[in-house]
């Protein structure tokens, strides 16, 4: 399974001096072992700061949901009772928070520090539906994952900038057709 790491278009990106939007982190895990104690990690430590961070669980057996509790006895655990599918784990995440905006990450995606602030940032600036960083490869993070989709053929999606270098691409913001489901926020 690959890793990935959440960054805004300009990670050096600071929050703007608009009232802060009230935001939550979902994060759904099966078996996600260091991975997702890492992703949880990352959320915790935002420089925005997040109203409530929740981790749906989707029938681990691997011991993390208790290993998350241990170390981050502030993030909300929901136990599915079975894995019931990405799809009933995020609506059931969803269904627990209330704030305004939701950020969705799966349990490899570890987001920067400054990530939320310049993804709320964005979604001041646009009022965008949802807003999606650009998603790097782990430990190549060099290598873009994908910065956003586009629709393709039947309903699919088509990654923009899928593998390729950072150093290839612009640092400014831009409109995506689609955005994948690693990371968003809405």
């Amino acid at each position: 399974m690959s890793e990935a790491h959440a960054t805004s278009p300009d990670a050096a990106c600071t929050r703007s001096a608009i009232a802060l939007v009230d935001v939550s982190a979902v994060v759904v895990n099966h078996n996600g072992g260091d991975r997702v104690i890492r992703a949880v990690a990352a959320l915790v430590g935002q420089r925005y700061p997040l109203s409530q961070v929740v981790v749906v669980d989707n029938a681990s057996s691997d011991g993390s949901p208790g290993r998350i509790s241990a170390a981050f006895p502030e993030v909300r655990i929901i136990d599915l009772g079975g894995n019931r599918g990405l799809s009933v784990a995020r609506n059931a995440g969803l269904r627990a928070v209330s704030s305004r905006l939701v950020l969705l990450v799966d349990h490899d995606i570890y987001v920067e520090d400054t990530a939320v602030a310049a993804m709320v940032d964005a979604w001041q600036a646009e009022r965008a539906a949802v807003v999606c960083p650009r998603v790097r490869l782990v430990p190549e993070r060099d290598v873009v994952q994908a910065e956003g989709a586009a629709p393709y053929f039947l309903g699919t999606m088509a990654l923009r900038h899928a593998y390729s270098p950072v150093a290839a691409l612009d640092r400014q913001r831009m409109y995506v057709g689609g955005c994948i489901g690693a990371c968003y926020l809405g």
